[in-house]
């Protein structure tokens, strides 16, 4: 349903607009729960619209993706209503609102409502399934990376430095220099967002001290932990030698 498809806020259309983004969601391989509790979501939502504005209404409802991630969006025509606190936007619920929209997201929902030339809009962007978790990957390389050392281990010694010099060097350096160049961008831009998207500088003093502080003491526990676990793997002493010394290590 990539163009958009206008409903009249009745109950019949209701049924049928939650009948249709329950098809999209569906053929979006969104989970089978997540699909039900967006569609009674939903079906809550236009309910909430149709009491406040009445049956002669319209709303329109679009469901596309984006970056093949699904987006469904509602918007209606009038005064300015929050549906996620059932009264209309003002400063004294938005507390209230923020609260409900955090607790969907918890649920697996994420609903974000605006204000925008005259009409209300809701966007939901439901997450995908998640066919193997990133964890699972990242054991699975660290297997796969130890498994390859020990293989080539067994190797004779002209093999392994052939390996080690024409092929493994070149392509850990070419790795290395592009997350070296893609890191320091993509950490500064993301803590400038994080810090355009607090809004309030009193705020920010007030949250940055404390998620600055705790950053650093994490930072510098794990690092001194990890030190004491690596240095039976180093030799402490200082000088030449083929064996590597602990200021490798530092």
């Amino acid at each position: 349903m990539g163009n958009p498809k206008t409903y009249q806020l009745t109950g019949t259309n209701i049924d049928e607009a939650s009948t249709a983004i329950e098809s999209f969601l569906t053929g979006a391989s969104i989970e089978k729960k997540n699909v039900l509790r967006h569609k009674l979501m939903i079906e809550e939502i236009l309910l909430n619209y149709r009491d406040h504005f009445g049956e002669s209404e319209h709303f329109t409802l679009r469901c596309v993706k984006r970056f093949s991630n699904p987006h469904v969006v509602i918007s209606i025509a009038g005064e300015s209503f929050e549906p996620f606190s059932g009264i209309e936007s003002t400063d004294e619920d938005e507390y209230s609102s923020e609260v409900l929209r955090g607790m969907l997201s918890t649920m697996g929902l994420a609903p974000s409502y605006r204000y925008k030339n005259g009409r209300n809009i809701i966007t939901l962007t439901p997450e995908k399934k998640k066919r193997v978790s990133s964890v699972i990957w990242l054991l699975t390389s660290v297997a796969l990376a130890v498994g390859a050392g020990l293989l080539c281990s067994l190797f004779p010694e002209s093999t392994c430095t052939f390996l080690s010099d024409s092929i493994i060097a070149p392509i850990s350096g070419t790795f290395m220099g592009l997350l070296s160049a893609v890191s320091g961008p993509l950490i500064f831009f993301s803590v400038l967002w994080g810090i355009y998207s607090v809004g309030d500088v009193v705020s920010f003093g007030k949250i940055g001290k404390r998620m600055i502080a705790r950053f650093l003491l994490i930072s510098a526990s794990l690092l001194v932990l990890f030190c004491f676990v690596l240095i039976p793997f180093f030799s402490v002493s200082s000088g030449g030698g083929d064996r590597a010394d602990f200021s490798e290590l530092y």
